[in-house]
Parts: structure tokens; sequence; C-alpha cells
């Protein structure tokens, strides 16, 4: 079931919530919570953060959308939120990134 529930994260990660995935698994947030927990080895909020920001690297990759168009299809709402995320998890700015990859 965890797995299911890894692969249902996955595929609405734009707008999913601990609340949302418990309801359409029929569980409380705390059993969801730790079923993902068991199986990621990390929280709800750390796999939703990491699918969102492997989207985000990709979008920064393979198009020419701004950050900020990025930031709100990956389920950012406020970019700075994203940026200072993607900065943290990948050591620059979402900008620096791709300009990085685009010089190798």
């Amino acid at each position: 079931r965890s797995l299911d529930m890894i692969t249902y994260i996955n595929d609405h990660y734009q707008d999913i919530t601990l609340q949302s995935l418990a309801k359409h698994f029929h569980y409380t947030q705390e059993y969801c919570s730790r079923l993902i927990k068991a199986a990621a080895g990390v929280s709800f909020t750390d796999v939703l953060r990491r699918i969102r920001l492997s989207r985000a690297e990709a979008f920064l990759l393979t198009t020419s959308y701004s950050i900020e168009a990025i930031s709100h299809m990956v389920g950012y709402e406020e970019p700075g939120t994203f940026i200072r995320l993607f900065k943290k998890n990948y050591g620059m700015s979402p900008g620096k990134y791709r300009l990085a990859q685009e010089n190798l």
C-alpha cells in the first residue's frame, strides 16, 4: 500500500497534501505518514519536495519557462520558497543551475 501512496504522490505532486492523500486511501494522516516513512525512509513532506524539485530540474533543463512559471507548475505558490528549497538541495539557484547545465 505504501508504494501505491508514493505513486499517487508522484502523480499528484502539484497539489497533493497529506490530508488529501489520507482521504484518497481512507486512512488517517498519521497512518499515511508512518507508511510513507517506513517505505521511503523520509517524511511525506520530504518525498513531495524531492519529487517537485526533480520535476523542476527537468523543466529547467528542457524548457525555457521562467523560474516563476516552473515554481507554479511543480506546486509552489511562492517562487521565493521554490528558489530557497532548490538552492538548498542543488547548491545554487534555479537560474544559475540552468546556466551551468547549458554551459556543459
